[in-house]
């Protein structure tokens, strides 16, 4: 969060649909005849996830429309918040949308960054995937570990506070997550 001690400023990512078709044509992925891209037989195809309350519905809507103008097909998904936060233990393989068993491809939910730096080792560290963690969005970055792994080990300020600034620069670098305000 800007408030926070550690916060390290970035830039903000661009909307370039332009840009996102150049890489999407660079990796093999070409626009078939209804628009959809396609690779290796392959369809350009993802679910979107989130709660059924509107905003959540019609921002994905948005995004999809988004996905759609560079050739990927979003198909919308709105559950009960009960399926999309349900525990590990709660859940199963087949509970839509469960960010606890990344049974989804892109989820969009609300979520307050810690103010704690380490709070972000739980949910972003490859360590700590469910069910013995809550890195839900299954990230694993060598990157990202090394920093949060310098935070979790250190009583140093200065340490915590630049291992923080590398963090940040990878989670925007790489688009970890694309927050939305």
């Amino acid at each position: 969060p800007p408030g926070a001690w550690v916060f390290a400023q970035e830039p903000p990512a661009a909307h370039d649909p332009a840009r996102a078709g150049s890489i999407l044509d660079a990796a093999g992925w070409v626009p078939g005849a209804d628009g959809i891209r396609v690779k290796n037989g392959l369809k350009a195809k993802i679910e979107l996830c989130t709660t059924t309350r509107q905003v959540r519905e019609d921002t994905l809507a948005l995004v999809a429309s988004w996905l759609r103008d560079v050739g990927i097909e979003a198909i919308p998904n709105a559950v009960d918040a009960s399926n999309i936060f349900a525990a590990y233990n709660e859940s199963t393989a087949t509970t839509p949308c469960a960010l606890s068993r990344g049974n989804f491809d892109l989820a969009e939910h609300a979520f307050t960054s810690s103010i704690d730096p380490l709070g972000n080792f739980f949910s972003y560290h490859s360590s700590q995937f469910n069910p013995i963690g809550v890195n839900n969005a299954s990230i694993k970055d060598p990157q990202i570990d090394a920093a949060l792994d310098a935070v979790r080990m250190s009583v140093d300020f200065a340490v915590i506070k630049n291992a923080m600034a590398e963090f940040q620069k990878v989670y925007v670098e790489k688009t970890v997550e694309i927050p939305l305000y």
